[in-house]
């Protein structure tokens, strides 16, 4: 493992958790002065114990975030501003809802590590809704098998099947 060198702009996780497979933190995006504070917080989280993998989902984050940085040319922290959150929602469009709901997370956790007003800047309706469709649970085909079958089955799996098929 590689000496560990705050300076560098590429972290070998492995300096930091035991036993974790070989991930590396890239911080070769946005200004610089951005990439400071960005590396200064996953240092945070990483000695406060966050998990390799949710560091590199914070990185991600951050580094999608830094084109709206490097786009409108902000200069430090208090730059950012609600319009800027909006042009970075708007930038994301094309990712999942959950993605985005988990971003924005990571932004404003972020947001309040640096003493940035988060309620300002990110409204709770910029969270799209997360919503979760419901299985197919078995097609009429294999329904109306079981039911002509269903004394075949075990009483239990029987039972249960008529009780989830009635609820």
């Amino acid at each position: 493992i590689k000496e560990f060198k705050f300076e560098e702009d590429s972290w070998d996780l492995r300096k930091f958790q035991k036993g974790t497979r070989q991930l590396t933190a890239n911080f070769n995006f946005g200004p610089s002065w951005y990439r400071e504070k960005v590396k200064k917080y996953i240092y945070f989280l990483l000695n406060s114990g966050y998990a390799s993998g949710t560091v590199i989902g914070y990185i991600g984050t951050f580094r999608s975030f830094s084109q709206i940085i490097q786009k409108y040319h902000l200069k430090q922290p208090k730059d950012i501003e609600r319009e800027i959150i909006r042009q970075y929602i708007d930038s994301q469009i094309s990712i999942a809802s959950k993605t985005l709901r988990t971003r924005l997370k990571f932004l404003r956790d972020f947001f309040e590590w640096l003493g940035l007003e988060s309620e300002v800047l990110m409204k709770k309706r910029d969270y799209p809704k997360v919503t979760f469709s419901d299985p197919d649970w078995l097609d009429e085909t294999a329904r109306d098998a079981i039911q002509k079958n269903l004394f075949k089955i075990p009483e239990p799996i029987a039972r249960q099947y008529q009780i989830q098929s009635y609820t």
